[in-house]
């Protein structure tokens, strides 16, 4: 069937991924794609992009990818494609087409700042468990726990060890205690509206109550997200300050 280019179209794509010119069809992208079935082809989609022929279709079928980045990590051109397809989802979140479940996710977290739905009161019992194992007034570093953790026992299990490690490294140890989703979840749903004006709100937050040079995460997609718009403050993921600590010779580990 033949695809009619939309040139308008293509130049805009082109400004927001400007590597997608770069794409030749090697078909690596769709190889690995752990999805790609009869009805979703990222391959496909980045040559209708590249031509400006995105269509209605295109925006049922966006919501399949999971954004877990193989497809961009193995590009041999290092075609931005995950970016892509958020930009896609944009379209397709103007067009108004979009999976409900979706909806209800962003309005858990406009709520209450996370997409599980925990409350305030949930929030509450969570950092009641924190007060007596941390310093927020002169730290050395600020733990920014993953908004799973308020309910889930066994990621606590996993900051009180944390903060225990970190403490015997001879490090002051504190927490932030907004409970906030970092917003990586906002991205990937194509929702850039309300994602800058929650990013905007969440980076005000953390820099007037983050009282310490580094910030370090439980989540890969907490320290992902957060170094996209944190600025002026290191942000680490804890592995890698571990590994910082024990090459420094203040954490001793028993082998």
């Amino acid at each position: 069937m033949p695809v009619a280019v939309n040139f308008g179209l293509r130049e805009e794509l082109l400004k927001v991924v400007p590597t997608l010119s770069l794409c030749y069809q090697c078909g690596t992208c769709s190889t690995y794609c752990p999805i790609t079935d009869e009805n979703y082809n990222i391959r496909y989609l980045v040559k209708k992009a590249q031509l400006g022929a995105i269509e209605n279709r295109d925006f049922k079928i966006i919501w399949d990818c999971v954004t877990c980045g193989t497809c961009q990590a193995l590009c041999p051109n290092n075609v931005e494609i995950v970016n892509l397809v958020e930009v896609i989802r944009t379209m397709a979140m103007k067009s108004k087409v979009f999976p409900t479940k979706i909806n209800e996710v962003l309005w858990k977290i406009y709520e209450n700042q996370n997409p599980w739905g925990y409350t305030v009161t949930d929030k509450r019992r969570f950092t009641t468990q924190f007060s007596n194992l941390i310093n927020n007034e002169n730290p050395d570093v600020v733990i920014y726990p993953c908004c799973l953790s308020i309910g889930d026992p066994r990621l606590q299990k996993h900051i009180k060890a944390l903060i225990r490690v970190l403490t015997r490294a001879g490090l002051k140890v504190g927490m932030y205690m907004g409970l906030s989703c970092c917003g990586d979840i906002i991205q990937h749903t194509g929702n850039k509206a309300f994602y800058d004006e929650y990013t905007t709100k969440l980076r005000d937050s953390i820099m007037s109550n983050v009282k310490a040079p580094i910030i370090v995460t439980l989540s890969p997609h907490c320290e992902y997200s957060l170094r996209k718009y944190l600025k002026g403050v290191k942000v680490v993921h804890y592995t890698e300050l571990l590994d910082e600590l024990i090459r420094a010779g203040k954490l001793k580990v028993d082998k």
